[in-house]
């Protein structure tokens, strides 16, 4: 009969790893889908209003479309720098998965 390990923690009573593991995993999943959403919403917003400045400005117009561009330049950077987050903690969701179920392959040969 094989015993699944426990982790050795000052928080530990006794869980399983895998399934102290598999709770972080879907605890980081969870928050990366959440930052995604808002991205992808944040993205479609940015979209519409660049759609709606090329549909056409008057010379009126051209002094609200520079703040609008330069508030969608901010935003721009927002989303970038969110994605990069996402990048880093998939990165890291990645590494929780590896560190519990280690491939066959480990010893770095091909």
């Amino acid at each position: 009969m094989i015993v699944a390990t426990t982790m050795a923690s000052p928080t530990d009573k006794g869980v399983p790893m895998d399934k102290d593991m598999g709770a972080l995993v879907k605890e980081s999943l969870y928050r990366l889908e959440t930052l995604f959403a808002r991205t992808r919403d944040d993205f479609k917003d940015v979209q519409e209003r660049l759609t709606m400045i090329e549909a056409g400005q008057t010379q009126a117009q051209s002094a609200q479309v520079e703040v609008l561009l330069a508030g969608l330049g901010g935003r721009l950077d927002q989303l970038d720098e969110r994605l990069h987050r996402i990048e880093h903690r998939l990165g890291l969701v990645h590494e929780q998965l590896d560190s519990a179920n280690p491939h066959p392959n480990t010893s770095g040969r091909l």
